[in-house]
C-alpha cells in the first residue's frame, strides 16, 4: 500500500532565516510533545526501522503511536 502525505499547515520556513531548532516546530502539530525541545534544538539524523532517517525529537515510540492514531486514519 502506497501511503499519501499530509500537507504540514502553514507556510515553509524561509531559506534564509531557518528558525532555530527544529526548522519544521513553528508549524508541527506535535512540536509541543517536545518539552521545548523543537524551538531551541536541531534534531539529530536517525535511521529508523523502515529503512528511512528521520530528524525529529520524538521519541520512535511517540511516532509510531502519533501515526497509527493521528495521521494513518487519514490516508
Amino acid at each position: 500500500m502506497q501511503e499519501r502525505l499530509l500537507p504540514i499547515p502553514g507556510n515553509p520556513p524561509s531559506l534564509i532565516n531557518v528558525p532555530s531548532g527544529c526548522a519544521f516546530h513553528p508549524r508541527c502539530t506535535f512540536a509541543e510533545l517536545t518539552g521545548g525541545r523543537s524551538s531551541g534544538e536541531v534534531p539529530e539524523l536517525t535511521a529508523t526501522e523502515r529503512n528511512h532517517v528521520v530528524r525529529c525529537h520524538l521519541r520512535p515510540d511517540q511516532r509510531r503511536r502519533l501515526f497509527a492514531e493521528q495521521i494513518a486514519p487519514h490516508l
